[in-house]
């Protein structure tokens, strides 16, 4: 014990200046971080399905059955195998922490202890979408540690070439890294991306939607395009026209609209409005000069084109708050801990585009 009337150090930090007790504060640091571990930022869930395998099974040819004709004694034959490709999917731990001198957490509120720990979980939803872009925006194959490897979308140059679909068959240069050729995005760039998902039998089930998702400057060239006029200067016509959603603000037109107008919001996304098959949304995570045309299932759907792995022990799996190294004063230091890794799994659902006058597609950074 100290000596009478003077607190120790250990006195002095078991409640926030507010009077809150820093195990109150602990347990509902814990309680928030379980419900956030729950969701995963909106256009993200759009794009992964949750699983723990390190690589998927993928067919890579498909030779269509026929029944054989019974005969008497005769025993029918078996239906054959068909070849598989192993599609992995990377597996990383990230972690951080917030410290605090004993006498910031004696003076501090909770709010003030609760705003670190907010840091935390936005830096970790910013790590997952950064993964989750930089794996879909770039061709370069990878391995995981298990030595699988790990792939982005179709890119021409691995021998690999798309399931025939419909009938259709597809070459193994088919690339879906779209370098625009012109400075300036027009209608048919999107158009063209649009019919490479739907040809291959993507955004067309029941509960499927295409989504256009751009930053602000290519949304904005996206919202001026009309049916039958030029999309850019000199370019193609475009085939439809832009359609803003029901949440845009009043506007005056001589047109009558057909069809279903696009919803305000798309599993909490934003809708700007529609272009053809495609909800438009606007989006920071897309660096400048890219546009994503993808075909979602839906949120956590198996038909999403990656994969988002956790570890196979649940005790490991989403945001993990530890206390840190000073035993009994988890907010003196605190750590938060996440593993998780990403994979294609459909490397058809999804194409990107590249803004450029270039015609070669370079991978935008996400440093």
């Amino acid at each position: 014990m100290g000596r009478p009337g003077i607190q120790t150090k250990a006195d002095a930090v078991k409640k926030t200046v507010d009077g809150i007790s820093l195990n109150v504060v602990w347990e509902e640091l814990k309680d928030v971080t379980a419900h956030y571990s729950e969701r995963r930022s909106h256009l993200v869930s759009l794009l992964t399905h949750g699983t723990i395998t390190a690589a998927d099974p993928v067919p890579q040819s498909l030779t269509f059955e026929r029944m054989d004709r019974a005969t008497e004694f005769g025993v029918p034959k078996a239906v054959g195998t068909e070849p598989v490709l192993l599609m992995g999917k990377t597996l990383w731990d990230f972690d951080k922490a917030t410290r605090f001198s004993w006498l910031a957490a004696r003076d501090m509120t909770f709010d003030q202890i609760r705003y670190s720990w907010s840091r935390i979980m936005e830096a970790d939803d910013s790590e997952i979408a950064r993964q989750t872009f930089k794996r879909i925006f770039t061709p370069t194959e990878g391995v995981n540690e298990q030595g699988h490897r790990v792939f982005g979308l179709w890119n021409g140059t691995d021998s690999l070439g798309p399931l025939p679909y419909n009938g259709v068959t597809f070459p193994t240069n088919t690339s879906h890294y779209i370098p625009t050729q012109n400075a300036t995005l027009d209608s048919q760039d999107v158009e063209d991306a649009i019919d490479m998902i739907t040809t291959k039998g993507y955004g067309l089930r029941a509960g499927s939607q295409i989504l256009i998702v751009a930053n602000t400057a290519q949304v904005k060239q996206i919202s001026s395009w009309r049916a039958g006029v030029e999309s850019r200067s000199s370019g193609p016509l475009a085939l439809y026209s832009f359609i803003p959603s029901v949440a845009a603000p009043p506007y005056l037109t001589d047109q009558r609209i057909v069809g279903s107008v696009a919803p305000a919001e798309y599993n909490g996304l934003a809708v700007t409005g529609s272009y053809g098959r495609g909800f438009v949304i606007e989006h920071p995570e897309i660096p400048a000069g890219y546009v994503l045309v993808v075909a979602t299932g839906g949120p956590d759907s198996v038909d999403n084109v990656l994969g988002l792995r956790e570890h196979p022990d649940a005790a490991w799996r989403g945001l993990r708050p530890l206390p840190g190294n000073y035993n009994g004063y988890p907010l003196i230091e605190s750590f938060a801990q996440r593993t998780f890794g990403v994979g294609t799994r459909h490397r058809s659902a999804a194409v990107c585009l590249q803004v450029t006058a270039g015609s070669t597609y370079t991978a935008p950074s996400f440093a």
